[in-house]
């Protein structure tokens, strides 16, 4: 605290505000005594207790302050600040900010997350600061060559348009050229027939048995790894192409648009027919007719199997549609040469959860919370809903990255489809903390109905799970890792009930996406290092949130960046960072 007297003058007689210091000229294994001391002893007196340690210039103004104070955070409630050290320079007060976080980190009430010290101002001098200005010097170098690589495309596509051919004039299905009058007579000309459906399905039939009958070959031997075998028939109905099962046994399936690549892409290509977008009918019909529906689109979840799982309650351990790594990961993602390497490796929780399973979570259950709110339309409840959505947010200080919470953010068709409208993830996070307030803010009403009771089962474990990744760090420790795997299951089990109830009554909500069986592998994953291991890799370190702003970045510049400048550029971004935190 470089304005002692000052920042003392004003805590002297505020309540909320004290100091306890170490008497004057104590050595540095003195002073660690007497903040130790005095920690232990507030903390027995006052227990249990909420706390955390900092470092500041001035603690009224850290205490007070309208934008961060702790006074105004409602949230966590914050009553009194104790200062324990005062020093006229920062790094001594960041060295005993950084013993007190290591001796109390991990003890129940410390909120601490970090090790301390981390924004310490040091001067920047020297050969720290000449390695600045050189990684500076290199970020520029880097964007001088997308410029570059920007200007080459707009030459050559201005190259290109100076030597593009002169196309040939259009002509009518009778030969004429297009705008010519028709002949005179009586007879009109002839329309060539277009193609049937069934002559251009061809190909994408005998494409799609090609790949099954890999996946089924592939799928006969039987080695150990690590999977208990499967109860599920969806390998087994793989088997049998021209086989097709009744929709009103299926869960609806369609997919997100990342789960394939290239050709491969081609076996899931008509699940649009189960898409309440596409030209199916209403949604109502869609387990009646599903006589359109092409191979691999209607080999859902055999719901014959599934029911005698799901009329269970949902706190107990129920059975899931899978236990085994599905072979779209397995297998289809592989390349089909010899030895082919694979295009996949684990599952994204960024992409399968907050742009996958969240989204379609959060749009059914913003539908059937709805009831909570009076109102004699669907329209009315929903602007009763954006008030409460509008108030929570300005409450809790949540940025509102939507202008609106209506029926049409939860689907193209308002209440009758919950087809998510969005494609920010952050939307995601922010309507999972606004679900779990409305179910708090009526629990009368939740626990009444066995719907909105799962949704609150779901939303707060998939919120307390969310919170409990993104807070730790690199490595879990095998408890914290149990816990994460535990309320990522919870939420699985009550997203397939919910999906159950609603397809008995043909409502097209909580759809059976694929990312929700990667979501079931990320658990799993956990569960099994957790039993190898004290240790469990966190799955938020093999996310690409980080990558693809980059991406978003180097988009900004030039659209003629090739995938593998742009991972290069991804790689110099993070060995830039490195190097110039701990080079």
């Amino acid at each position: 605290m470089a304005r002692t007297l000052e920042c003392f003058n004003k805590i002297e007689f505020d309540e909320r505000l004290g100091y306890k210091l170490p008497r004057k000229g104590c050595l540095p294994g003195a002073i660690l005594k007497h903040c130790f001391s005095t920690s232990d002893g507030v903390i027995a007196k006052h227990e249990p207790l909420i706390y955390k340690f900092g470092f500041t210039h001035c603690p009224h103004t850290r205490f007070y302050n309208q934008k961060f104070g702790y006074a105004h955070d409602l949230k966590a409630g914050w009553e009194h600040m104790l200062v324990l050290y005062v020093a006229s320079e920062t790094v001594s007060t960041s060295f005993v900010e950084a013993a007190l976080i290591q001796r109390y980190k991990g003890e129940t009430g410390c909120r601490n997350i970090k090790d301390g010290g981390d924004n310490v101002p040091f001067s920047i001098d020297g050969p720290l600061l000449a390695k600045i200005a050189d990684e500076k010097n290199k970020v520029r170098d880097l964007c001088a060559e997308l410029l570059t690589l920007e200007n080459q495309q707009k030459h050559l596509v201005k190259e290109a348009k100076k030597t593009k051919p002169v196309k040939p004039p259009k002509k009518t299905r009778d030969g004429r050229p297009k705008g010519a009058k028709a002949p005179k007579g009586d007879k009109k000309p002839k329309a060539t027939p277009a193609p049937s459906a069934e002559a251009s399905e061809v190909p994408h039939k005998e494409h799609c048995t090609e790949i099954i009958k890999f996946a089924k070959d592939s799928c006969a031997d039987d080695r150990d790894d690590g999977y208990v075998a499967p109860r599920c028939p969806l390998l087994s109905t793989l088997s049998g192409v021209n086989l097709r099962k009744q929709a009103s046994q299926c869960i609806p399936l369609y997919l997100h648009g990342d789960e394939g690549t290239t050709y491969k892409r081609n076996i899931y290509q008509d699940a649009h027919h189960h898409h309440p977008k596409g030209n199916f009918g209403k949604p109502g019909t869609i387990l009646q007719a599903s006589s359109k529906a092409s191979n691999g689109c209607d080999r859902g979840w055999d719901m014959r199997d599934a029911e005698a799982a799901m009329s269970k309650s949902h706190v107990e351990p129920l059975p899931l549609p899978w236990e085994r790594e599905a072979a779209f990961t397995r297998l289809l993602l592989k390349d089909s040469a010899p030895n082919g390497a694979a295009r996949f490796h684990k599952p994204d929780l960024w992409h399968t959860f907050h742009l996958g399973v969240g989204k379609s979570w959060v749009a059914s259950s913003l539908l059937l919370l709805s009831i909570v709110f009076a109102g004699n339309s669907i329209d009315a409840r929903f602007d009763k809903m954006n008030l409460e959505f509008l108030s929570w947010a300005r409450a809790e200080k949540e940025y509102k990255f939507i202008s609106k919470v209506d029926k049409f953010l939860c689907g193209g068709g308002g209440s009758n489809e919950a087809i998510e409208s969005w494609s920010k993830a952050a939307v995601t996070t922010l309507l999972c903390l606004f679900l779990e307030h409305l179910c708090k803010m009526h629990p009368v009403l939740v626990h009444a109905d066995e719907c909105l009771r799962l949704i609150e089962v779901g939303t707060i474990n998939v919120n307390h799970a969310l919170r409990l990744l993104y807070a730790s760090d690199c490595w879990l420790e095998r408890g914290t890792a149990l816990e994460l795997a535990d309320g990522l299951l919870q939420f699985i089990r009550a997203y397939c009930k919910l999906a159950h109830i609603h397809v008995q009554k043909c409502q097209a909500r909580f759809a059976m996406l694929p990312k929700l069986h990667s979501l079931h592998e990320i658990q799993f994953e956990l569960r099994r290092q957790a039993a190898l291991s004290r240790w469990v890799l966190n799955p938020a370190v093999e996310t690409c949130s980080t990558d693809e702003d980059f991406v978003g970045r180097c988009a900004l510049l030039t659209r003629s960046v090739s995938a593998r400048t742009c991972a290069l550029r991804s790689i110099q971004r993070y060995l830039a960072q490195i190097n110039i935190s701990w080079g």
